[in-house]
Parts: structure tokens; sequence; C-alpha cells
């Protein structure tokens, strides 16, 4: 039902026929349903043009249904279609969530580490304080005022080393934040255009939508006005021919006849509503076309 559609029509002295085909994969063309119909006595006297456009018109409101059932089948795929972008787009935002989480989790464990380190480090200086503090104790007694004002200045080089490594430590603790400050603000940034862009393609998908909507209610619409001005044009026509031939009144009465069996015989094939107005209007157009050309020929 995706693959396009083929017309052959034909109309001979008595009748209309259509088959409708469509191609398959080799390019054969197979037939899917057969059309035929007489023509009543007044359809009879139509032209060989008439006749065949006539046989157009009948064909394609006997085989709307199968266009209409492709068309909604376009629209149930591109739908489908919608749906499966949108779940790309869900599953790739969990992906970078699940990213974002993975570093995060390696960031903790490198600061883990580095402060592990620097309990070791304590660790070893204050083994090489103890250390120094028993050594220092083996010297002499005289040298104990220069033992420890030796240990003083160590001391104070000790601890202004700590205080450098400490320095050290804070300056890699801070810059290490920042540069995961600025990962995060480059995922905010990604995130937030990847949101616009998501967002300016479904406004685009809405406009679109509108437009055809708009554009089919348009058609629609000055269709309408056409078939309203022509049946205006056609009831003026009409009342004047009734003004100046009343004889014609008897025949009317006969076409009104005629014209109720074939709307009897229309009324079993009609498939839902939209399908009833639209072949009601065209039977009552050819109606009162047929009805003008009896009546000018009369008038001639």
């Amino acid at each position: 039902m995706s693959k396009g559609f083929k017309l052959e029509i034909d109309a001979s002295s008595v009748g209309a026929g259509a088959v409708l085909v469509q191609e398959d994969s080799s390019g054969i063309d197979h037939p899917l349903c057969y059309f035929s119909r007489k023509f009543n006595k007044h359809q009879l006297n139509y032209s060989t043009v008439e006749k065949e456009t006539l046989a157009l018109l009948l064909a394609l409101q006997f085989f709307d249904v199968y266009e209409r059932n492709r068309r909604d089948e376009e629209d149930q795929d591109r739908e489908r279609r919608d749906e499966e972008d949108q779940e790309g787009k869900r599953r790739d935002e969990e992906d970078q969530d699940r990213e974002r989480r993975d570093e995060e989790d390696q960031d903790g464990e490198r600061r883990d580490e580095e402060d592990q380190e620097g309990k070791r480090r304590d660790e070893e200086d204050q083994d090489r304080e103890r250390r120094d503090e028993e050594d220092q104790e083996g010297k002499m007694r005289d040298e104990e005022d220069q033992e420890g004002e030796r240990r003083d200045e160590e001391d104070q080089d000790r601890e202004r080393r700590d205080e450098e490594d400490q320095d050290r430590e804070r300056r890699d603790e801070e810059d290490q934040e920042g540069k995961r400050r600025d990962e995060e603000d480059q995922e905010g940034k990604r995130r937030d255009e990847e949101d616009q862009d998501g967002e300016r393609r479904d406004e685009e998908d809405q406009n679109g939508e509108r437009r055809d909507e708009e554009d089919q209610e348009g058609e629609r619409r000055d269709e309408e006005d056409q078939n309203g001005e022509r049946r205006d044009e056609e009831d003026q026509e009409g009342k004047r021919r009734d003004e100046e031939d009343k004889e014609g009144e008897t025949r009317d009465e006969e076409d009104q006849d005629g014209e109720r069996r074939d709307e009897e015989d229309q009324e079993g094939k009609r498939r839902d509503e939209e399908d009833q107005d639209r072949e009601r209007r065209d039977e009552e157009d050819q109606d009162r076309e047929r009805r003008d050309e009896d009546q000018e020929g009369k008038r001639r």
C-alpha cells in the first residue's frame, strides 16, 4: 500500500470502466480492483470527450479510499520515525550523564589517593623528627645549646617546608577543582545547546505541520467557495430557464426521478461521511449541468 497507484480508464458508448493497478519491484503492473458502470439515459447523450471525462471522475471517486489509506500509512510511518528520533536523543542524554558520573567518580578516587599521599608524607616527617631527636640526645652536653639552636632552625625549616607542601597541595586541589568546574560548565553549555537545538527542531516540525494544515484548509475553503459560486450561478440560470420555459417542468420531474434512482444506487457505495458529501455534491452538479444542457437544447 505504500507504493503509488496507476489508474487506467476507458469509456464506450454505453458505459465506463476502470482498473486500479500497482507496479511491483520488477516493474510489472498488477491489477488491484476493477470498476464499471452503465451510463443513464442522460449520460448516453454526452459527447465522447464528456464520456471520457465522466469515466475519470467516477473512477477517482470509487478508488479514493485506496489513496487515503496510503496517505494514512505514510503519516503513521512519519510519526514512528519521530518517536525513534526522540528515543535516540533520550539514550544519548543517558550516555552523557553516565560518562559525567564516571568522570566525577574518577575525580573522587584521585582526590582520595592524594589525601593518602599527604598523610604518608606527614608520617615520614614525624619518623624523621623522631630519629633526629634520638641522634641528638647522644651528643655531648656542651654541644646541647648549639644542637638545640640547630634543631630549632631545622624545625623552623621543616615547618616552612611543611607549610610550602600544604600550600602546594592546596593550590593543586584548587586547580583540580577549577578544572572540574570548567568541565561541568562546558558540559552544561553543551546540554543547553542540545536542548535549544531540540526545541528549535520541534518548533520547525510544529510550524511545518501547522503550515500543511493551513494549506489544506485553504484549499478546502477555495474548493467550497468555487463550488458555492458555481451552484449559485447554476441556480440563477435554472430559475431563469424555469421562468422562460414552463413546459420543461415535466421533464425536470423525470430527471429528478432519474437522479433519485442514481442516488439510491450510489448510497450503498459510499465509504464514510466525507465520501458521501463529496459524491452527493458531484452528482448534484452533474445533474444540474445535465438539466442545463437539456433545457439549452430545447431552447435551441
